[in-house]
């Protein structure tokens, strides 16, 4: 079955965000080879994912820029394809959160902001994210 890298991405985002994370677009226009995303998991967890179809292949640049960050201290990896995608939802899924639950939809209301109780900066108008661009 070929995965359109759009849908493959889609999924992520979707499934990240039911987990209560945030599956942020990562671009950085002068400097190429970055992944895809930035994902924000509850209790500061940071990872970041690049995304291909179940057949895509990595640049020797994306390859480094992923060692560059695993080197840091980060979790940095490729997903390929729904399957993968999938596995890796079903991880998140798994990993305890600070009070000893397991990932589940993010609570509405007040949310922490740089170390204090901030706005509510939920989106209850729906506006749109970039679930699914690029």
């Amino acid at each position: 079955m070929g995965d359109m890298e759009k849908d493959v991405e889609r999924r992520l985002v979707g499934g990240i965000k039911r987990l209560g994370g945030q599956a942020v677009k990562f671009v950085s226009p002068a400097s190429a080879g970055w992944p895809d995303r930035l994902i924000l998991l509850p209790d500061g967890k940071v990872m970041f994912i690049e995304l291909k179809t179940s057949t895509g292949k990595l640049s020797e640049l994306q390859k480094y820029r992923l060692k560059v960050l695993g080197d840091l201290g980060f979790d940095a990896r490729v997903l390929y394809g729904h399957d993968e995608v999938k596995g890796f939802l079903d991880e998140i899924a798994r990993l305890p959160v600070e009070d000893g639950r397991a990932h589940g939809r993010a609570p509405r209301g007040d949310v922490l902001v740089g170390g204090g109780l901030g706005e509510d900066r939920s989106d209850p108008a729906g506006a749109s994210d970039d679930e699914g661009k690029g």
